[in-house]
């Protein structure tokens, strides 16, 4: 009979005083603030970025150790809202590449800003929102396999980030490196082919950058879970 422990899985509801450091590191870039427990209702972690110079970061990173091919499919979900201000550039989801430097331009792993798709790191995929003048003010879902990126795809208006009201970001990889993208259970675009490479090790990840005005980014809870290899 097969063990219940088949899958690697990774839940933090972000309860206590602290975040766990052995789960989580926290890299920022210019004048961002590290994540840190914001005492609220269920409990949450925010990411706060303080100016409007468009180079500060502020970045909550799981470690590097999921991957879709090793059976599952690999799941990865979040609930997250944007607070004090929708000026912000966001990131919600997956990286091959922990972001460990104070460099916004190779830390952020997708960005829109300025309305152009922008992938610094090798394997990525995920929900990216761009609020300030850059871009367009929706969620859009998108990932990049060995450096070559998917198209771009927005969510509908009624999808639209509002302050500080939480929305559930899902992510479901399948064993061929396609993905199924989900915001509050409803489906932004299903099976993108070639979102990353299958057999790439992944991390969680939430990234704040402001492009216009101070803000930030609270995390009620992040969810991981595949095969184990």
């Amino acid at each position: 009979m097969a063990s219940g422990f088949g899958k690697l899985r990774l839940f933090d509801d972000f309860l206590g005083d602290t975040y766990d450091s052995n789960l989580w590191s926290v890299p920022v870039a210019g004048s961002g603030v590290a994540p840190a427990i914001n005492v609220q209702t269920n409990g949450v972690v925010r990411n706060t970025v303080t100016n409007n110079a468009s180079s500060d970061l502020s970045s909550l990173v799981g470690e590097v150790i999921y991957k879709a091919s090793a059976g599952g499919p690999l799941v990865f979900e979040a609930r997250c809202a944007i607070a004090t201000s929708l000026s912000q550039c966001v990131f919600i989801g997956l990286t091959g590449t922990k972001p460990s430097t104070t460099d916004i331009v190779t830390d952020m792993p997708i960005e829109t800003n300025g309305g152009t798709l922008v992938t610094p790191h090798a394997d990525a995929l995920g929900f990216t929102y761009t609020g300030g003048s850059g871009g367009a003010a929706v969620w859009q879902a998108s990932g990049t396999k060995a450096n070559v990126d998917t198209a771009l795809h927005s969510a509908a208006a009624r999808f639209n980030p509002v302050l500080a009201t939480f929305q559930t970001f899902r992510i479901v990889v399948f064993a061929d490196g396609s993905a199924s993208f989900y915001i509050d259970g409803e489906p932004i675009k299903e099976n993108l082919a070639s979102a990353v490479t299958a057999s790439t090790l992944l991390c969680p990840v939430t990234c704040i950058t402001d492009d216009g005005a101070a803000g930030s980014l609270d995390t009620d809870y992040v969810y991981v879970s595949c095969g184990r290899s």
